[in-house]
């Protein structure tokens, strides 16, 4: 799952994209909640809209949001492009950290959060074994 947060307007043709998608009751704190196909997303009340990383969901993203400079200035003094270009070199940090969630109440039993530290040194060992994305990972891969 994925997430961005939408302008008003942005919102607004969102509203009018999905109009005609199967739509869902929405829980608590969300607008609206759609599931038809290989298309998912949660509108929240805040703005935040996530989504499935589906050919039908960015194609519907691809439509409703506006081109917009999401330029901020990081410790460097260099200018990034923080939305369009999120793949930072992680050279230039000693340490990186990375968190995770999941459940979600109602779902899946209580939200469970997971944070972790490590040096670049530490990722290209953990990689050397074989450690990445617990969905790219079989069963027996991640006993071991």
């Amino acid at each position: 799952m994925k997430s961005v947060k939408l302008s008003n307007s942005e919102i607004k043709s969102f509203m009018e994209k999905t109009s005609t998608f199967h739509h869902l009751n929405p829980k608590q704190y969300e607008s609206i909640r759609i599931k038809d196909g290989d298309v998912f997303f949660v509108l929240y009340n805040s703005g935040k809209l996530v989504y499935n990383d589906t050919r039908g969901c960015l194609s519907i993203l691809d439509d409703i949001l506006e081109k917009r400079d999401y330029f901020k200035e990081n410790s460097f003094g260099k200018n990034e492009n923080s939305i369009y270009n999120n793949t930072i070199s992680m050279k230039k940090y000693q340490y990186i950290i990375g968190s995770d969630e999941t459940g979600k109440g109602e779902w899946y039993g209580p939200l469970v959060v997971c944070a972790v530290c490590t040096s670049n040194d530490d990722i290209l060992k953990l990689k050397s074994i074989g450690v990445k994305d617990s969905k790219k990972l079989s069963t027996k891969e991640i006993n071991r």
